[in-house]
């Protein structure tokens, strides 16, 4: 039966890109492959987890080719910066469930914390200053990345106080080079 529900799985995410156009279908793929992490470590599933790897990758991919955006888009409220983060998320929120169940994690995966934590925060920051690039002159650019970094900076910090992530960190210490 799980080999049946994996199968279902990835059917239906093959049928999202028919159905739906390509920037509902990368936040569609991001978030499901959020979905099949949470059921893989609740689970013990290291096949979900790695079919949410997968969906992850894929929606990475889908998005840059897709990739488009009208002149009159508003700052942050658009769907090349709105993509970015939820890429971002799913792919800290996987880095978050695996820190959390190491007892659950294969081999395979032991270095997926990191990796996926610095790949969530490269979408992030990278979907930020691409936002203040596109509607921004080149004199408000420094100071409008400083702030978006200290925002985010202050955001990730309340991720570790509240949900005692060390690994997050890491996270913290970006706000230096981009100063």
């Amino acid at each position: 039966t799980v080999i049946t529900l994996s199968v279902l799985a990835i059917l239906a995410s093959l049928a999202i890109p028919l159905g739906l156009d390509p920037h509902w279908t990368t936040a569609a793929w991001a978030l499901e492959g959020a979905a099949m992490v949470w059921v893989g470590v609740r689970q013990n599933r290291p096949l979900a987890r790695l079919l949410g790897l997968v969906l992850q990758a894929g929606a990475a991919v889908f998005f840059v080719d897709s990739l488009s955006l009208p002149p009159e888009s508003l700052p942050f409220a658009n769907r090349a910066f709105l993509g970015c983060g939820l890429i971002a998320g799913a792919a800290l929120f996987y880095s978050f469930w695996l820190d959390r169940n190491p007892a659950q994690t294969r081999r395979w995966e032991h270095p997926l914390p990191l990796l996926l934590l610095v790949w969530g925060l490269l979408w992030w920051y990278g979907g930020g200053y691409l936002d203040l690039d596109r509607h921004l002159q080149w004199q408000a650019l420094p100071p409008a990345l400083l702030l978006y970094a200290c925002a985010t900076t202050a955001g990730l910090g309340w991720l570790v106080y509240r949900w005692a992530w060390q690994r997050m960190t890491v996270g913290l210490l970006l706000l230096w080079p981009i100063m």
